[in-house]
């Protein structure tokens, strides 16, 4: 019984962290933007930073590539104290 309560704190736990959605946790640092397209989609909004890089604006995270079209950030909307978008 607890190691069952264990697991289910676990998935629960998981399941905050990523918005409910199993496709953030197969975003990683080093992906490409095809890569990263062909799990999320298109993103919300693209935004070419001044320093080169890239962010890419889902609704629940946002994705910053480097200069190099490589995820360098991953940022959950809930974790950084930004607002959603719609």
């Amino acid at each position: 019984m607890k190691r069952s309560l264990t697991m289910i704190s676990l998935l629960l736990l998981s399941a905050c962290v990523t918005g409910g959605d199993p496709a953030l946790t197969r975003i990683k640092p080093g992906m490409t933007q095809a890569e990263v397209a062909s799990i999320m989609g298109e993103p919300v909004t693209r935004l070419a930073l001044e320093d080169g890089d890239e962010n890419w604006d889902y609704t629940r995270v946002l994705v910053r590539f480097s200069e190099k079209d490589r995820v360098e950030v991953i940022t959950g909307r809930e974790n950084a104290g930004l607002p959603a978008t719609r």
